[in-house]
């Protein structure tokens, strides 16, 4: 206890406490901080008077309890739903002498629409006339007006008639009436165009010709097609510009020009109007070409198979002959991309269905989980792409089990005998896509999935058959007359998935085909059915 550096530890400890006692004594006196509670809410409108009461209706908040900012939140978004109001405030002002909180909820209401009215677009716009035009759609009178959604429904509109204005152009005024506002929408119809032909401005690869076909541009050329008017062809449609721009990068891409760029701008602004006269004339579409440079595939390199060192099947000579060749699989890819070459023109979708065709030859060989990954590699001096797909082969799977499932009418057993893989046999995804065109063609089903599950086994899945079926039965009837039965009528009832043995499911499931047919004359009665017939013959008595 004599320790001199104990008992300066002892001091310093009772001086802090010294100083923290006063305040630990105002926190023991300080009380809860607590919510105010709500005095009073005021319903303030701007503008068109609207019902307090049902303002009132979608405020969250209490007289005499405690505010909320959350309830302040909830009433301004339920404000805002009812579609009613272009602004909504909720105010909390406090009381410091009583500490209660008064509300002030502030209202815009959107004003309702009385009419609206067409101005210019005769025959266009409006329903004059026979047949009436387009109108204004997604705004309805008698609705409270909103602002944005008429200005969307403007810009609908001019889409519409600038497939027969090109450059037909939709506004609106507002009017005061009684009671809310007319919606006054002025259309300026512009000159009545019909196509003449394209130019293609920048283009130096390709000739006017290939590009127009090959690209399957949909604008057409129409000044010699004099009935062109009746069927509402030979219009320059803005929107269809536009997806044909598309259609050309697309085009140029698939031929190597990686960087072309196509302008797509406003037609109106880059199409050139001529021959105008009495508010109509001609227009040449123009497309704006910038090609860029052609690129190449380069060298082509395979990695990671590492089958192909005991297994010719699998060596790189093997895997180039796959790519460069034409799919085994008829349709799978688009003839222009279903192979590629060094030296050929360097196409995307070429190099993406080359991966797939890897991933597709491996996987008849059971590897149903291998990756085929492409990695790329420009030369900017040549212009050459080398490509390079980078493989992970995975283990190899064959079938543990057949599940069927959704076959709520068909049995299993008529399924199963479509299917050209089966348990122990080695998983080939080719023999997959068979097993599904054989379920489709029974026409049995609307949908058909055919496909591999992971097991807790190694190297072994399941095959899962899903299917959702669809109605197999048909009835059909008909009358005519005949010199030789005179007035006759029949009625046939066909059924494509039979079953005879299955009386508790209306005798469907097995696959199995049946058809009955009744026919009735004035001479001649007959029952035809697949397995038997009866034909009964009698006398008319008249």
């Amino acid at each position: 206890m004599n320790n001199p550096s104990f008992r300066r530890s002892w001091l310093r400890a009772a001086c802090f406490a010294l100083a923290l006692s006063p305040l630990v004594g105002v926190a023991q006196l300080a009380p809860a901080t607590k919510d105010p509670l709500v005095r009073s809410i005021r319903i303030k409108t701007d503008g068109t008077a609207v019902s307090e009461q049902f303002v009132l209706g979608f405020v969250a908040l209490r007289q005499g309890e405690p505010f909320s900012k959350d309830a302040v939140a909830s009433t301004v978004r339920s404000l805002y739903a009812t579609g009613r109001f272009n602004q909504a405030l909720v105010e909390p002002i406090l009381d410091p002498v009583t500490g209660q909180v008064d509300i002030v909820v502030t209202v815009e209401p959107r004003p309702i629409l009385k009419e609206i009215e067409y101005i210019g677009g005769d025959g266009l716009v409006g329903k004059a006339g026979w047949f009436g035009g387009s109108v204004i759609e997604d705004v309805k009178v008698g609705e409270p007006l909103d602002m944005a959604l008429l200005r969307r429904s403007e810009l609908k509109l001019q889409n519409e008639l600038r497939k027969k204005r090109p450059f037909a152009r939709v506004t609106s005024q507002l009017r005061d009436t009684v009671g809310g506002k007319i919606v006054a929408v002025i259309v300026d119809e512009g000159i009545e165009l019909k196509v003449d032909n394209f130019r293609f401005e920048g283009a130096t690869s390709f000739d006017r010709y290939d590009l127009w076909s090959a690209a399957d541009l949909k604008t057409s050329e129409y000044r010699w097609y004099k009935w062109s008017w009746l069927i509402g062809g030979g219009r320059l449609d803005p929107e269809q510009y536009r997806a044909d721009c598309k259609k050309l990068r697309e085009y140029y891409r698939s031929k190597g020009y990686l960087d072309v760029e196509v302008e797509d701008a406003d037609p109106e602004k880059v199409c050139e109007v001529k021959d105008v006269k009495d508010a109509s004339g001609w227009v040449d579409v123009v497309f704006k070409i910038k090609e860029g440079r052609k690129y190449t595939v380069g060298a082509i390199a395979f990695e990671g198979n590492r089958l192909g060192a005991s297994d010719p099947v699998y060596s790189t000579d093997s895997l180039r002959k796959v790519v460069s060749e034409p799919s085994l699989r008829r349709g799978a890819h688009p003839a222009e991309f279903d192979m590629i070459a060094s030296g050929e023109a360097f196409a995307i979708p070429a190099i993406e269905a080359a991966a797939d065709k890897l991933r597709e030859y491996y996987g008849q060989m059971g590897y149903i989980n291998s990756s085929v990954q492409v990695v790329r590699k420009p030369d900017l001096a040549t212009g050459a792409i080398d490509v390079k797909f980078q493989i992970e082969e995975g283990q190899r799977h064959t079938v543990r089990a057949v599940e069927i499932q959704g076959n709520t009418k068909t049995r299993s057993t008529a399924i199963a005998r479509e299917l050209a893989l089966g348990p122990g046999e080695v998983f080939d995804l080719a023999r997959t896509r068979v097993s599904e065109a054989r379920l489709r063609n029974t026409q049995f089903f609307e949908e058909v999935r055919v496909a591999p599950v992971p097991t807790s086994i190694p190297g072994q899945s399941d095959l899962r058959v899903t299917v959702k079926e669809g109605p197999t039965g048909q009835v059909s009837f008909g009358a005519g007359y005949s010199t030789v039965e005179g007035l006759v009528g029949f009625v046939e009832y066909a059924e494509s998935n039979f079953d005879f043995a299955n009386s508790e499911g209306w005798y469907r499931g097995d696959g199995q085909k049946f058809r009955v047919r009744v026919s009735v004359g004035s001479l001649t009665k007959h029952l035809r059915a697949t397995d038997f017939s009866m034909r009964i013959t009698h006398a008319n008595d008249a």
